[in-house]
């Protein structure tokens, strides 16, 4: 109930002892699913809700004391799966208004914290038969029915990641991988667990990225970082590596790893100066998604696995002042 301790007085019970009609507004914080009932016994009172205003209105000619019980029996729900709009805390401000036929009292109001809960995400479908699979077979489908739903849908449509794993058996040889054809998806297996790892690369979002440059690039990178509003993820630091306190007092389970790139293809980077520049192949730049893959594979070990250290170069690329 929104309040068991909510009071009704009326002046004018000489005249008229009986008051007329209630109004509760959700007036504030109002969602899809938010329903407002009378759960009272009293067959005087005709309440009817409006999901679109907010508002139960309750009519009846009864005594003030009935409608002091009959307001304390309003109830609140809702049927929402995200029924903050942000599946984070949200308020809802429900107000009483009473009226004797001529004149309605000032409205009395209570606040209802609202706090959401996240539904995780079903699976469902795999066949119950065993998948039959013979010694060097090609790449078999593990399952072909398998379902994904998620009700927690209306702020946040996507999901983020997913892994599968060889629980039971696995032995050396076996392989887990992902052959779909969308290009958001990034994977990478460990052998040593049998687990395959799936990142949205679209999706990554993570809580802090320091970024250490210390040339006078690390201004340039500051401008870019201000210019996406991404203050608050990423930190510029202009210095060496090996100065960075941050990076030495990194929590357990917080991996970190040092990345040194080649040649990465980027339309806002020059193309290099080849009379001081040689390779061995024509192909002198790393794309960014075979970027985006190696980063993959360092921030997806195992816990307690760490890669402290990785240069990315195109294969057999070997660069050198002539």
């Amino acid at each position: 109930m929104v309040s068991a301790t909510i009071t009704v007085s009326d002046l004018d019970t000489t005249t008229d002892a009986n008051l007329n009609s209630e109004t509760v507004t959700n007036g504030s914080g109002l969602m899809s699913g938010d329903v407002l009932a009378y759960s009272g016994s009293n067959a005087g009172v005709v309440s009817a809700y409006a999901a679109s205003t907010g508002v139960l209105s309750l009519s009846g000619s009864i005594a003030v004391s009935a409608w002091q019980t009959a307001l304390r029996a309003v109830t609140y729900s809702s049927s929402s799966e995200d029924p903050t709009g942000t599946q984070e805390a949200s308020d809802r401000v429900v107000s009483f208004v009473i009226s004797d036929g001529n004149a309605s009292s000032v409205a009395v109001t209570r606040t209802i914290e609202f706090m959401a809960v996240n539904d995780v995400p079903v699976l469902a479908d795999v066949e119950a038969a065993s998948l039959a699979y013979t010694e060097n077979d090609a790449a078999t489908v593990v399952s072909a029915t398998i379902t994904v739903s998620d009700v927690d849908t209306l702020t946040d449509a996507h999901l983020d990641s997913a892994t599968a794993s060889i629980s039971t058996g696995l032995t050396d040889g076996d392989g887990l991988a992902y052959s779909g054809s969308d290009g958001a998806i990034r994977s990478a297996y460990d052998a040593g667990t049998g687990v395959l790892s799936m990142l949205c690369a679209q999706r990554a979002r993570p809580a802090r990225v320091i970024a250490i440059e210390a040339s006078e690039m690390a201004a340039v990178c500051r401008e870019l970082v201000a210019a996406q509003g991404l203050e608050g993820v990423i930190t510029v630091v202009q210095a060496r590596v090996e100065d960075v306190a941050e990076l030495e007092a990194a929590p357990h389970g917080v991996h970190v790893g040092f990345i040194t790139l080649g040649s990465v293809a980027n339309t806002e980077m020059p193309t290099p100066d080849l009379s001081v520049l040689r390779t061995d192949r024509n192909r002198d730049r790393l794309s960014r998604d075979e970027m985006a893959d190696a980063v993959l594979f360092m921030v997806s070990r195992p816990e307690g696995v760490n890669v402290d250290e990785m240069v990315l170069t195109p294969l057999q690329q070997i660069l050198w002042n002539t």
